[in-house]
């Protein structure tokens, strides 16, 4: 009975490790090649696993998108954009630490860059999966928002995706060329100056 039970959790933890490479490989191929030439055999290749591996565990390669696009490895968590927001910051700051930090995960994750950068110019299945996922996190982020301002007549939906688009935007330019506008795009300085006046617009926008 030992021996069993210890073989069902070898085979679950292989199982997950499998899961979790398939996973870091379908971004890393998209990262890399595009949505072209992302398929079965080129995640697999790139996992150094058998391909019916991505039917057993997912599906195909829609599942298998889904399933990273779910992961905290391709989009920022609603924790990550909470982090350092106190419920007794006033809304305006709140919220303007939230879009900091929404940048900060961003930039991090330079595979997400590559393939949001990809997005632009190829349209497909997969790139509707990428979307609904980072829909979903941007209602939930609006949703700690609203908590936050309850009564503001800021247009939360709009302005809030306004804001985002122009973050995302300036992080995926800022991979190949390094200045928009007289900004430069590759300091630290001038981010923390681009933060200042998204709270200042907030402010104004809150009306406090």
């Amino acid at each position: 009975m030992v021996t069993t039970k210890s073989a069902t959790q070898h085979r679950s933890r292989d199982r997950e490790a499998t899961r979790q490479r398939l996973m870091a490989a379908a971004g890393r191929v998209l990262a890399r090649d595009g949505f072209a030439k992302l398929g079965i055999n080129a995640v697999a290749a790139e996992a150094k696993t058998d391909k019916v591996l991505i039917y057993r565990y997912f599906g195909g390669l829609p599942g298998l998108m889904e399933a990273y696009a779910a992961t905290g490895d391709f989009w920022p968590t609603v924790e990550e954009l909470l982090n350092g927001v106190s419920p007794a910051l006033p809304p305006a700051e709140a919220t303007a630490r939230m879009f900091t930090n929404y940048r900060t995960a961003l930039a991090a994750r330079p595979l997400t860059l590559e393939i949001l950068a990809w997005e632009t110019v190829e349209r497909n299945e997969i790139t509707a999966i990428l979307e609904s996922q980072r829909t979903k996190a941007s209602a939930e982020l609006i949703e700690q928002i609203k908590t936050r301002a309850p009564n503001t007549h800021f247009g939360l939906e709009t302005g809030a995706t306004l804001i985002a688009a122009a973050i995302g935007y300036l992080i995926v330019r800022a991979r190949t060329i390094s200045r928009y506008s007289g900004l430069d795009l590759t300091s630290d300085a001038e981010w923390e100056r681009v933060d200042c006046e998204i709270q200042r617009m907030l402010v104004a926008a809150y009306g406090q």
